[in-house]
């Protein structure tokens, strides 16, 4: 299955389950500890700020709660955003969201001073492409941020996998296409960028959330 289609079937389902998907992450605890991410990493937020794969936003809106951070958000699923432009208001804070693909992002080079990506290089169907674009439109000495999962998830022993849930991770589970943080670290090496912190989010004894802060030397291209 080529790239394009993958990427085509994986907005589908991310379009399905958009209005499913925040009661699911709530009662997984994942909304928590994305939180408290945000929350260990302010000091690292601020001024021009990017969150791309936003999902319904949860990254985007606790970001936009810290002064100093002025927030664009981007996901491909025309749902998902739908879903994180509510989120924003009910949590009464400004975020431009954007729909468009990470790998072809619609920003002129070096615009942001932060960059995130939570939960989503799974996702990316072309993942060196992908980091490519974060680190092209980062500021010289700006930041990306790299948020994923460790451990091993409890997806199916949650009262609120319904079966529209349940037929989600059984089609997206065949499209993950999964990249080890030490992959990440050798490709954002290569372009010059190397880790300047960690922080880590449990969820429970099996399982939970590490974010890594890459810095881009001043001098980068």
């Amino acid at each position: 299955m080529g790239i394009r289609k993958i990427k085509a079937e994986i907005k589908d389902a991310f379009n399905l389950v958009a209005d499913d998907y925040d009661p699911f992450m709530e009662e997984t605890l994942h909304v928590r500890a994305q939180r408290e991410m945000v929350d260990k990493l302010r000091e690292e937020i601020r001024g021009r700020v990017l969150d791309v794969g936003t999902g319904t936003g949860v990254i985007a809106v606790n970001a936009a709660r810290i002064p100093g951070a002025k927030v664009t958000a981007s996901d491909f699923s025309v749902e998902m955003v739908k879903r994180a432009v509510k989120n924003a208001a009910e949590a009464g804070v400004e975020v431009d969201f954007i729909i468009d693909d990470v790998e072809e992002a619609p920003f002129p080079g070096e615009r942001f001073d932060v960059v995130i990506s939570s939960l989503g290089l799974l996702w990316y169907g072309d993942k060196e492409k992908a980091l490519r674009e974060m680190v092209r439109v980062s500021r010289r000495s700006g930041k990306i941020i790299i948020i994923e999962e460790e451990g091993t998830p409890r997806r199916n022993r949650v009262e609120s996998l319904n079966d529209r849930l349940r037929r989600f991770f059984n089609a997206i589970e065949k499209l993950e296409t999964p990249i080890t943080l030490g992959e990440v670290e050798e490709k954002m090496s290569s372009m010059g960028l190397t880790p300047t912190r960690r922080v880590r989010a449990r969820i429970d004894e099996y399982h939970g959330f590490i974010g890594v802060v890459f810095r881009r030397p001043r001098g980068s291209a």
